[in-house]
C-alpha cells in the first residue's frame, strides 16, 4: 500500500525573543525559500497486515503482508513566487519498494535530475534537458510532488499565527486532511486529530520548533472499514520554516464483511504503520 500518509511538508518560521532558552509563545511567518537552497529528504514506511476471512465459525483464508518502502533524494530550489517553491530539480539518490506488486508499479531512475515546474497551475516535469520522460518515470514523479508549487495545509493554517506552547491547534478534519495529504483516490480521510505546540528550542545549530500529533484514519465505511492510528512527533525549523523530523506509527485494524456467490465472509486484520521522514537543508 502507498502510504497516503506522505506526510508532506510543515513550513512555518518565528520571531525569536533574543535571550531566552525556550519560546513559550511566538508569532509563525512563512519565509520566502532562497534560490539555491538544497533540501535533502529521507523517507521510510513499514506495514504489515495480518488478514482473516472467516464463514461463520470456520477460517478459510489467513494472509500474512509487509511492505518496506524508502526513498533518498535531493531537491535545488530553483525559482520561487511568495513562499512558494515554483521551479527545482530533484534527483533520487536511492529508491526501494520491497511489495511484490510494485515491481511494474512507477519508479524514479536514481541518479537522474529531473526539472519541476509549476505553470498554468499545472505540474510540469522534464528531464535535465527538458526532454520528455519515460511514463512510468513520470508517472511516479507526479504523483510525488502533487502538490508542487503550491503551499500545504499547514503552512496556510500557521501563517501569521501566535501559539502558546501547550495550545492544542483548532482546525477542521478538511484542514487537517490537506495537511497530511490524505490521498483523496483512495478513499483516505481523517476521523479525528489532534496537534498540540510544545515550544520552540535550541538544539545544536537549530532553533526546532516541535508539535505533536496524533490522528486515526479510515478508508471504506462500515460494510468495509480499515483504521490507522497514528501518533507522534512532528518538528520544523523554525529559522527557515522546512520541516526537520516525522516520526508516526500505530495500529491498523481491518473488519467488514463481503459477499461471494451468495455466500456470507467475515473479514478482519490487524497489523502496524511506522512513518519516519527527516530533512536536511544547505543555504546559500
Amino acid at each position: 500500500m502507498k502510504t497516503t500518509l506522505r506526510l508532506a511538508a510543515v513550513l512555518a518560521v518565528f520571531h525569536w525573543t533574543a535571550g531566552l532558552k525556550a519560546a513559550d509563545e511566538f508569532t509563525f511567518k512563512i519565509q520566502e525559500p532562497k534560490e539555491g537552497t538544497v533540501r535533502a529528504d529521507t523517507d521510510e514506511m513499514a506495514m504489515d497486515l495480518k488478514i482473516q476471512a472467516k464463514v461463520g465459525d470456520k477460517v478459510i483464508n489467513e494472509e500474512k503482508m509487509a511492505q518496506n518502502e524508502s526513498k533518498k533524494s535531493k531537491m535545488t530550489v530553483l525559482a520561487a513566487s511568495g513562499i512558494n517553491v515554483t521551479k527545482a530539480k530533484v534527483v533520487y539518490e536511492a529508491y526501494k519498494n520491497d511489495d511484490p506488486a510494485a515491481a511494474e508499479a512507477p519508479a524514479p531512475e536514481l541518479n537522474k535530475t529531473y526539472l519541476l515546474e509549476r505553470k498554468d497551475n499545472q505540474v510540469l516535469i522534464t528531464d535535465e534537458k527538458g526532454g520528455e520522460l519515460p511514463e512510468k518515470e513520470k508517472a511516479y514523479l507526479l504523483k510525488d510532488h502533487k502538490r508542487f508549487g503550491k503551499p500545504n495545509g499547514f503552512e496556510k493554517w500557521l501563517n501569521g499565527k501566535t501559539l502558546k506552547a501547550g495550545q492544542a491547534l483548532e482546525m477542521t478534519k478538511e484542514e487537517a486532511g490537506e495537511i497530511f495529504e490524505m490521498n483523496a483516490e483512495a478513499g483516505m480521510k481523517i476521523d479525528s486529530f489532534t496537534m498540540t505546540f510544545k515550544g520552540v528550542e535550541k538544539a545544536g545549530e537549530v532553533e526546532k520548533a516541535s508539535f505533536d500529533a496524533k490522528l486515526v484514519v479510515v478508508k471504506g465505511d462500515d460494510s468495509m472499514k480499515m483504521t490507522m492510528e497514528m501518533a507522534g512527533p512532528i518538528s520544523v525549523d523554525a529559522k527557515t520554516g522546512w520541516p526537520l523530523t516525522m516520526a508516526l506509527s500505530g495500529p491498523i485494524k481491518i473488519a467488514g464483511q463481503t459477499v461471494k456467490d451468495t455466500m456470507t465472509i467475515d473479514m478482519s486484520g490487524t497489523g502496524t504503520f511506522k512513518g519516519n521522514k527527516t530533512s536536511s537543508y544547505q543555504v546559500p
